[in-house]
């Protein structure tokens, strides 16, 4: 009987063992998966941050740094209306010779429709 009662106090031994090994294997698991868990989300914060700080953010240019716009809005705003004047008057010699054109033609031949030219502001 002796016998018997030893081999079970060894086998509780031994479950209890089996347990606490089973937890601290869950528990390093469970460590390892958050500290990767962290480490990707700080990842990507700072390469969006960077990203933010050097002037290229995908969602408010289109490959185009905004610093030089705020930097020199007022040469940009002259720049611009010189720009749009030349392309008035571009659009001027386009119609005075589209309309030369025009008559000389006659009226069964096709034309391509003019193009069409917008302003930002």
């Amino acid at each position: 009987m002796d016998t018997a009662l030893s081999a079970q106090l060894s086998g509780k031994a031994l479950g209890r063992a089996r347990k606490r090994e089973r937890q601290r294997r869950a528990h390093r698991i469970r460590r390892s998966v958050v500290a990767v868990t962290v480490a990707v989300f700080l990842a990507a914060w700072l390469g969006i941050f960077v990203q933010m700080v050097l002037g290229k953010d995908p969602g408010l240019s289109a490959g185009k740094a905004t610093s030089r716009h705020v930097a020199s809005s007022s040469t940009h705003s002259s720049a611009s209306r010189a720009a749009a004047e030349r392309r008035r008057e571009r659009e001027k010699q386009r119609a005075a010779a589209a309309s030369t054109t025009s008559q000389s033609t006659t009226t069964t031949s096709s034309s391509s429709p003019s193009p069409v030219t917008t302003s930002q502001s």
